[in-house]
């Protein structure tokens, strides 16, 4: 596995050593850039010289939840091992600050060396460096610099920051003036996953930004707004500007099965697709999950914006009020079939890893060979959501 790749200099590295052609699709605080992997398929340059339209390009991203490692890890094996005829654009990581992890972060912004242990007395450290925008018992939150970071104990067999994150919530909810504090922050919240393989306390951090209406979106949200933190709107961007069939998200869940989520609008190929992924992760010998099985984890009522469409295949609209759009549901907008993985967290690393490339890949080979797409090129609702 690529785990070599720790940070910008690092990924720009793996892409030289591997020849991987790479495009930096903008650029993030502190100077850090989100970059695009693109590659051009086999065929394209024939099809240039003999006239032929190339198909739309296959989309994978991960990494917008950088506590969730065995996406990014995946989308870089996918992008050194694929050889398809057809264009292929991977964003392997697309919170780049938070990939590099909570310490790093915050010494970015604190202009400070700052080095943190799992028993750091996190709160007590953000209020020496920054300014308190809110406390109470078990939760600090702190401007430093630019950016408002997050502490709370690692709970026991908890979630890590999806608890923090959940909590936020219930703060915001209510105090409405903790709200109008927050609006149009940047919040960065620790791992608090130290059981969990490849994550730990501080080794990456999440980052979720505080909209207007008082939601508390994270990278994989915010695709409404028109004003969303640049590591969202790159990736609007980029598939506005690409209108991609085939888009997969790479994500991690809670539990030890193996599912995808995908958007309820089944447009033509969907379903072949869908379970082509879950189907080659089975076929493997991997377990795969029922929504009744995260109704322990998640709670009855997140759990009943799924349908369990069999094999591992949950669809739904998973937002919430003030959030804006997920992904999928921009991708959707945009006429895409989208996968999104998720592999459940509680398993070793190189089992996750494994689900996500088996997953992708067989994603990708249902739709290469679905004449469902073919017939239905004309079919596009949405093409000019947002742009």
């Amino acid at each position: 596995m690529p785990q070599s790749v720790k940070d910008e200099a690092t990924l720009l590295a793996f892409c030289e050593r591997h020849e991987l052609p790479v495009r930096r699709l903008g650029t993030t605080l502190f100077g850090r850039g989100i970059h695009a992997i693109d590659l051009p398929g086999r065929d394209l340059p024939g099809r240039a010289l003999s006239g032929r339209n190339a198909p739309p390009p296959i989309v994978i991203t991960s990494g917008s939840h950088a506590t969730e490692p065995a996406g990014v890890l995946a989308a870089l094996t996918l992008a050194k091992e694929l050889d398809l005829d057809r264009r292929v654009v991977i964003v392997p990581i697309r919170d780049p600050l938070g990939w590099e992890g909570y310490a790093n972060y915050l010494s970015l912004a604190s202009g400070t060396d700052v080095t943190l242990e799992p028993d750091t007395d996190l709160g007590e450290l953000l209020s020496a460096l920054g300014t308190v925008l809110y406390r109470e018992d078990d939760l600090v939150i702190s401007q430093v610099g630019e950016v408002a970071f997050l502490a709370r104990p690692v709970a026991k067999a908890g979630r890590g920051p999806m608890d923090i994150w959940k909590h936020l919530h219930d703060v915001l909810d209510a105090d409405q003036g903790v709200v109008r504090t927050l609006q149009s922050r940047r919040l960065v919240l620790p791992e608090n996953l130290p059981d969990v393989e490849g994550c730990g306390v501080y080794d990456h951090a999440f980052t979720a930004w505080v909209t207007p209406e008082g939601g508390v979106g994270n990278f994989n949200r915010l695709f409404s707004f028109h004003d969303a933190p640049v590591e969202v709107a790159v990736i609007g961007d980029l598939v506005r500007e690409l209108r991609p069939e085939l888009v997969i998200d790479l994500h991690e869940s809670q539990g030890s099965k193996f599912s995808i989520f995908a958007h309820p609008e089944l447009r033509p190929g969907a379903t072949e697709v869908y379970f082509g992924a879950t189907g080659a992760v089975f076929a493997a010998g991997h377990p795969i999950e029922r929504v009744e099985d995260i109704v322990p984890i998640i709670g009855a009522a997140h759990a009943a914006k799924f349908t369990d469409e069999g094999g591992g295949v949950f669809t739904g609209l998973n937002e919430f009020p003030g959030q804006g759009w997920q992904f999928t549901h921009l991708c959707a907008e945009l006429g895409a079939v989208t996968v999104v993985n998720e592999t459940g967290r509680w398993q070793p690393l190189a089992t996750r890893v494994e689900q996500q490339v088996l997953a992708a890949r067989g994603a990708v080979f249902a739709y290469l060979n679905a004449g469902a797409f073919e017939r239905g090129r004309a079919y596009a609702p949405g093409r000019t959501a947002h742009g």
